[in-house]
């Protein structure tokens, strides 16, 4: 199975990133408050989606993924399965993640062999199936210890450095867009050093369960190796019915 051998564990912890913003350790000034505003619209309980991986070449050629993901946050932690959809080799694939703490567990289902195994867990900066997402891409505030520092603000946007902890991230920093009042961010841009690695940007933003807010349409662009990666989202479900019944190894065959 084509899948196994790549890096396909990133992606569940990459968008868990989308259904949970999370905050820096140290928070600076009116940081906190941009930052928290940003939380409260963005973070839920349990989500579901259909999500489609443009993967752009610095070639001009691209590929198609498609998957669907499933997440719950847990009590220090969260469970999250992502099922293969296509290309139609890769099909029914999925991976079950259950993170606690510091402690990750993980388990492929291959439908070909009808098995499902325990695997070690893959390297978390790593970019996810051949494309430009790493995980800490969507959520920047996520880095461990990051410390946060509001460097712009006016009636329409704001501007928020992120600076990581030496050594916690391949980045020197993250500069992070905000409109204002929505709080929603709009574009991360990461550096290394002094020079500019990729850009992020957020776009259609719609509202799910009454308040909380999911880009439909995510681009990265990699300005250094010049290729990218849109994710679509569709068939979004914000806090529904999912229990931790539905992330078990034997949950990993049902069809979704």
């Amino acid at each position: 199975m084509g899948l196994a051998s790549k890096n396909f564990s990133p992606l569940v912890l990459l968008f868990s990133f989308i259904f949970s913003f999370q905050l820096p350790v140290a928070l600076a000034d009116q940081s906190r408050e941009i930052l928290e505003n940003a939380r409260h619209k963005l973070e839920s309980k349990s989500d579901q989606a259909h999500i489609v991986l443009q993967i752009i070449k610095s070639s001009g050629d691209t590929n198609i993924l498609e998957m669907n993901i499933q997440t719950l946050i847990t009590k220090g932690g969260f469970r999250a399965i992502v099922r293969m959809t296509s290309p139609a080799g890769d099909k029914g694939t999925s991976l079950l993640t259950i993170v606690h703490g510091a402690n990750t567990k993980q388990w492929l289902y291959l439908p070909a062999s009808n098995q499902i195994r325990r695997i070690a867990v893959a390297n978390k900066s790593a970019g996810v199936l051949g494309s430009e997402l790493a995980p800490e891409d969507l959520n920047p505030a996520a880095i461990t210890g990051a410390k946060a520092k509001l460097i712009n603000k006016n009636a329409k946007s704001a501007v928020v450095q992120i600076t990581p902890r030496k050594g916690t991230s391949i980045y020197s920093q993250a500069i992070i867009y905000f409109s204002l009042p929505t709080y929603l961010p709009q574009k991360t841009e990461y550096y290394i050093g002094k020079d500019l690695e990729k850009t992020v940007q957020f776009n259609d933003y719609r509202v799910y369960a009454g308040h909380i807010y999911r880009a439909r349409l995510i681009k990265i662009w990699n300005v250094v190796k010049k290729r990218g990666t849109n994710v679509q989202l569709s068939h979004i479900v914000i806090n529904g019915k999912l229990t931790r019944a539905d992330f078990t190894p034997d949950a990993l065959k049902n069809v979704w």
